[in-house]
């Protein structure tokens, strides 16, 4: 029996080494995730497609730096935004939308 750091070690090759031998295929961790999910509410579906418009976009205009600054810019102010948004929607309970 070793010693605790080269137990450790064995257990760490031995989970990198079943990390590396995947028996799916990729696309099925994709299938698995889009089961995964539950679709039924909106708002994934409206980032999904949010996240798909903005990779389009950046794709087309990558000859232009501006535009890709530019896009840059938005995307990290909406990105830092969201811990703002999500304390004021904690502290104004009754702005929270209810579907009817």
């Amino acid at each position: 029996m070793g010693s605790a750091a080269e137990q450790l070690e064995a257990a760490v090759l031995r989970s990198i080494r079943n990390a590396t031998q995947s028996e799916g295929s990729l696309r099925d961790d994709i299938l698995g995730f889009y089961h995964a999910v539950d679709w039924s509410e909106r708002w994934l579906s409206v980032l999904a497609a949010f996240i798909v418009l903005l990779g389009v976009i950046s794709v087309c205009t990558r000859r232009h730096s501006e535009v890709q600054m530019a896009l840059l810019i938005f995307c990290l102010g909406h990105g830092l935004s969201g811990k703002a948004l999500s304390h004021f929607k904690a502290v104004h309970p009754l702005l929270q939308y209810e579907p009817s």
